[in-house]
């Protein structure tokens, strides 16, 4: 899910005179605490990688396929997950350079500007830009989020709704919010299924808070699940985050029933964009990057000195392939956990036709992708908690294997510690039963008895001297 820029709003906001204080009644208790130890490091990407500029402003990631907002300069493209770009501005069809959000699977790639929404079907060569009318501030666009032929478009006076891949769009604007009549400021919106949750800044012509608000039927009606002026919003299952104006963290684990503070804006907070997974929350702040996992009770920050482009996160952040995307004003910043190590295996042994249960051990195996025996992979595979794995082996060749586990883009080293052993064969040889003939009786006749298999221990009996 692509991410929005804060900054960006905060000089709006001050340019327009509107002050930028939040006014939420929720439970202010579990304020979280930073701490000092890191795991991540981050490489950074700028304009030597073919960003169009260093301040990254909105982030979207689908596999390998790395989108990239900077600041002014257009949509950057990675194909190759974020080592390389290409950059498309207006010449290529984008309403605006300003980008302030991305939506993308496959050829398929939705771009929020500040001059409309640019939708391309091949990939991002090419757009083609909707300006909504262009009526004084209405191409302006923030979030985008899409499911189907269904798009959701944040703008500076509703969210936009169409039900034909962006064709056509309805406006949803203070009245569908349960306000009084005006422009709703939409700054961010998830879709999932059919449930469209969206994060308002101000409704009613900037008269009130909006609020993060949510419908269950594709966007037609909309209850509020918090009120304020709510910037970014983020749901994985029962778990919303949302940042308000004033640079304030909500979260609620009950799917919006209630909402308790995490960060207030205090000196190091300055909360921005939020992306929760499970119980690790990922935050970005002006002050670095900030990691908890046990859902916002202490927190880990990451600056410089761990890798990052710059210390004040604009573009949010975003995870994916077990790797941690940052947008800063310093370039693209992406960072990654410790290799995986494995240490031990049992049993150490199996058979070459594959199929034996084995447990793994070793370190760092958390969101593990992929498990290999001989260069061939595992089925069955279970990451039981970051330090074992259990699976089955595949088919391989007689002798040691190496057993490599991936884990958020990285491998351990090879090693020798399982090993296929090609199993007994048993031979058996058939005889031919022999006819033998036996002299004659003392009468002269001729023994005429059922054939004998002849064996080496009856063969000295059954031989006869004429």
């Amino acid at each position: 899910m692509s991410r929005f820029s804060v900054s960006r709003v905060t000089r709006l906001f001050t340019a327009m005179g509107v002050a930028c204080a939040a006014v939420v009644v929720v439970s202010t208790s579990n304020v979280g605490v930073v701490s000092a130890s890191a795991s991540l490091t981050f490489v950074n990407r700028t304009t030597v990688s073919g960003l169009g500029g260093n301040n990254v402003m909105a982030l979207f990631v689908d596999g390998q396929n790395v989108y990239a907002a900077t600041l002014g300069g257009g949509l950057s493209i990675s194909n190759n997950g974020g080592e390389t770009f290409v950059n498309r501005t207006t010449t290529d069809g984008l309403g605006d350079n300003a980008i302030n959000g991305i939506w993308a699977s496959g050829q398929n790639v939705y771009v929020a500007t500040e001059g409309g929404l640019s939708i391309s079907n091949n990939g991002g060569t090419t757009f083609v830009n909707n300006d909504f009318g262009r009526t004084g501030n209405s191409q302006f666009s923030y979030g985008v989020s899409v499911v189907g032929q269904n798009v959701y478009v944040g703008t500076y006076v509703g969210l936009r709704v169409s039900t034909d891949g962006g064709q056509t769009f309805t406006l949803k604007t203070s009245t569908d919010f349960g306000v009084g009549a005006g422009n709703a400021f939409v700054k961010d919106v998830q879709a999932i299924g059919s449930t469209v949750y969206a994060a308002l800044s101000f409704v009613s012509n900037f008269g009130a808070d909006g609020g993060i608000f949510k419908s269950t039927d594709s966007g037609a009606t909309f209850a509020p699940l918090v009120r304020g002026q709510y910037e970014n919003v983020f749901v994985d299952g029962l778990n919303i985050v949302g940042t308000t104006g004033s640079s304030w963290l909500f979260q609620s684990t009950n799917g919006g029933s209630s909402f308790s503070e995490i960060l207030r804006n205090t000196v190091g907070a300055d909360s921005k964009n939020a992306w929760i997974s499970g119980s690790t929350l990922y935050l970005s702040t002006g002050n670095g990057l900030r990691v908890s996992n046990d859902g916002g009770q202490t927190f880990v920050t990451y600056t410089t000195s761990d890798g990052l482009g710059d210390n004040d996160m604009l573009g949010g952040v975003v995870v994916s392939g077990g790797k941690v995307y940052v947008g800063t004003e310093g370039g693209l910043s992406i960072g990654s956990g410790p290799a995986p190590t494995v240490t031990g295996v049992s049993p150490t042994s199996g058979s070459t036709a594959g199929g034996t249960a084995v447990t793994i051990t070793g370190t760092n195996f958390t969101g593990a992708s992929a498990v290999t025996v001989g260069g061939a992979a595992c089925t069955n595979v279970v990451v039981v908690s970051a330090t074992s794995i259990t699976c089955t082996t595949p088919a391989g060749n007689a002798g040691t294997s190496s057993i490599v586990v991936t884990a958020g883009g990285q491998s351990n080293v090879a090693n020798t510690l399982f090993t296929f052993i090609a199993p007994a064969t048993t031979t058996t040889t058939t005889v031919a039963p022999t006819t033998t003939t036996v002299a004659p009786t003392t009468s002269g006749a001729t023994n005429t008895s059922a054939p004998t298999l002849v064996t080496s221990a009856n063969q000295a009996a059954l031989t006869a001297t004429p």
